[in-house]
């Protein structure tokens, strides 16, 4: 596993104020931080702690799956450099955060990359990345997802100066999260697993990787669910995101993702919701081609277990109609993703027919 995963300084700990002193980090921070974890009161000894240090500012009030006009809002009212960027929160907020890490390097107006400057000119503020979530991967990446929703177009940005210097794994910040807020993410992650397999920018180890952690998040999926005190299962779902993020950043993503964007640019579904929904019907097509041992035909049929025993139907509708999901079938094949398939027979319409 160490050869195929990035050097990576991740800790595993509740214990924030001891790392902030181990780590022997000085200076000004800024602290984004989902309202969910604020309201948790999990971390107000440490943010009492960071005020004392000097210079803080803390932001509570991004939205889920930022838009391009708050992103841009914020870094026109907010152009003040901090030392140390701390993340707490979800893919949103983490996603927020690197862009925020990266805005000397930004083009505010189109909002993609010039990959012709660099931060080599300045000093680069240090990002701490803790994913209150079991699911995303952000914490892992270089990517930042941001959604233009009067336009319908997701931008993905990619910068390798967005990947967080440190991340910190912290499953008492889990403990706050109602039960769609926990599975949806985990299926996320569960999802990054499989597309990582199915896709031509793969190879022998990282399926082989993908497998084992798609174990993983099939033998603790249920008990992170049904007990609250079953800390381990969710120490282990929150590790597997991680690993899954780093595997996801070499893949990049592929069929079920470019699936899910129309769903959350047009009716705002859980990105976890919309990637997962067709997993199910893309393992029992492809099972058979995708398997290469007798242990990754078990982790598959675990895997469909738990996705056969979720109403994903009745969880749409909370956002759309049947109609309106057949109604957005033209807009799932995403070339830039579509293009990681390695299997070409399938029908959009056959993967989101009920």
């Amino acid at each position: 596993m160490n050869q195929t995963l990035r050097k990576h300084n991740c800790y595993l700990t509740n214990d924030f104020i001891n790392f902030y002193e181990s780590e022997k980090i000085n200076g000004s921070s800024i602290v984004f931080i989902s309202k969910s974890v604020l309201q948790s009161k999990k971390i107000d000894d440490f943010i009492y702690y960071l005020k004392k240090k000097g210079n803080f500012r803390l932001v509570d009030n991004i939205e889920p799956n930022p838009s391009i006009n708050s992103i841009k809002n914020f870094l026109r009212n907010n152009p003040e450099d901090y030392d140390n960027i701390f993340a707490f929160g979800g893919g949103s907020v983490i996603d927020f955060a690197k862009i925020f890490k990266i805005k000397s390097i930004l083009d505010h107006e189109i909002f993609l990359i010039n990959k012709k400057s660099s931060q080599s000119h300045t000093k680069k503020p240090l990002m701490v990345a803790v994913p209150s979530t079991c699911g995303t991967g952000s914490e892992s990446t270089g990517f930042a997802t941001v959604w233009d929703f009067e336009n319908k177009k997701k931008i993905s940005l990619e910068h390798l100066s967005m990947v967080p210097n440190k991340v910190i794994l912290s499953s008492s910040l889990l403990e706050t999260l109602g039960d769609n807020n926990l599975i949806f993410p985990i299926l996320d992650a569960l999802t990054h697993c499989y597309d990582s397999i199915w896709n031509k920018n793969s190879n022998e180890a990282l399926r082989g990787l993908s497998f084992r952690v798609a174990r993983t998040i099939n033998k603790n999926f249920f008990k992170a669910l049904n007990s609250e005190s079953n800390s381990y299962a969710k120490k282990r779902l929150l590790f597997s995101s991680w690993v899954a993020g780093q595997i996801i950043s070499r893949t990049k993503t592929s069929i079920c993702h470019a699936i899910s964007y129309p769903l959350t640019l047009n009716y705002k579904v859980p990105h976890g919701l919309a990637v997962s929904f067709t997993l199910a019907k893309l393992l029992n097509k492809y099972r058979k081609e995708i398997s290469f041992e007798s242990f990754h035909n078990e982790v598959i049929k675990d895997s469909l277990f738990i996705l056969n025993n979720l109403p994903f139907e009745k969880l749409l509708d909370n956002y759309l109609t049947y109609d309106e999901l057949l109604s957005l079938a033209s807009q799932m094949n995403e070339p830039s993703r579509m293009g990681n398939f390695i299997f070409y027979d399938y029908k959009i319409r056959d993967l989101i027919v009920r």
